[in-house]
């Protein structure tokens, strides 16, 4: 059901395309998996959507959709422009411990350490998959080439250049590049198929997505343009909402990962892997997921409360924090039911 405070009106005639084969596999089986989706995270997209499902490989993809040229509707009001370009402060305790912890684990040298912290996944298996996912599992790389797709206002590409990473970004929201700018920070305003693939063919040691594949009209072709960017062995960090996330389950047609119309595909892990492997990579071992269970449970019960998800819930909120809890020890013990997806691939030497 619509809610009162959706945004109003249909998509633009002519602003849509059928899709006819899955993005992800090129199957054409599907079935309804959700309908009568409405933009209920930033209430700007009109317009009423169907998710259908892959009956090959299990993706999840909005058909019909908004086409490339009217796509840009939907990003009227996105939180990529703000203009936060650092991380989050920590206290020097916590920041000790994890500069010995990644020091440990990830080899990276940089600001003092308080030694016991490489303990860390082990008397706070959580914390420690939090530490991980700040630099997005990638080894340090001293003077590596770092290229960051869809990098918003810039936090992540300043925390690695401070670990010693070269980073670039490129994002299509202009405010959140002019605020990277703004910071020093290179930044290029556009998309994927703005870079000149032959000019940075084989430039980069990792390329990193967080939140943004879902966004692809065609994840199979921007892989491929990846891989041309990747230096043979170069990592692939991806981010993206899990089809099968605890939170799909509970909340349906209100879990925040749905975000129609921005999210156009979305995966199982089983389905990314093989997408990864269609494209050139070689997918890694799973990451240790970190606990971002109570953030999408909260964001999504706003939703069903008819509140904007940054507003979050009114009530539920104790019995939502021990779900949460739950689920994201459940995840810690098989991410393949976790909130997002974390994957790490290699580009295959050939």
């Amino acid at each position: 059901m619509t809610n009162p405070r959706d945004a109003d009106g249909e998509w633009p005639a002519g602003g849509l395309e059928t899709v006819g084969a899955c993005p992800v596999c090129g199957g054409t089986a599907t079935s309804a998996f959700y309908s009568g989706l409405h933009d209920r995270a930033f209430r700007t997209a009109p317009g009423s959507w169907t998710l259908v499902r892959c009956g090959d490989c299990r993706s999840g993809y909005l058909d019909p959709r908004p086409t490339r040229e009217t796509i840009g509707l939907a990003y009227r009001s996105y939180y990529t422009h703000g203009s936060t370009t650092a991380p989050p402060p920590v206290g020097p305790l916590r920041q000790g411990l994890a500069n010995d912890y990644r020091k440990a684990r990830w080899g990276y040298d940089q600001g003092h350490a308080i030694p016991g912290g490489r303990l860390i996944p082990r008397v706070a298996p959580t914390r420690g998959a939090l530490v991980d996912r700040e630099i997005r599992h990638l080894p340090a790389i001293p003077g590596g080439r770092l290229l960051d797709l869809g990098s918003g206002s810039g936090a992540f590409l300043a925390q690695m250049a401070a670990l010693g990473w070269r980073t670039h970004g490129v994002d299509p929201d202009p405010a959140a590049v002019a605020s990277a700018r703004e910071a020093g920070l290179s930044v290029t305003h556009g998309t994927l198929g703005d870079l000149d693939l032959e000019e940075h063919a084989g430039a980069y040691d990792a390329v990193t997505l967080s939140h943004v594949i879902e966004h692809l009209h065609d994840p199979a072709e921007d892989l491929r343009r990846i891989h041309r960017l990747l230096r043979p062995g170069g990592l692939l960090w991806i981010a993206t909402p899990n089809l099968e996330a605890l939170g799909l389950r509970r909340f349906g047609h209100d879990w925040l990962g749905l975000d129609p119309p921005r999210h156009l595909v979305l995966f199982t892990r089983g389905s990314l892997e093989r997408l990864l492997r269609d494209t050139g990579f070689e997918p890694q071992p799973a990451p240790p997921t970190s606990p971002h269970a109570l953030q999408m449970f909260s964001q999504s019960a706003a939703i069903r409360q008819g509140r904007l998800p940054d507003e979050g819930p009114v009530k539920g909120i104790r019995r939502l924090r021990a779900l949460a809890a739950i689920a994201n020890q459940a995840s810690l013990r098989n991410p393949r039911h976790a909130e997002e997806l974390l994957m790490v691939a290699k580009r295959a030497s050939a």
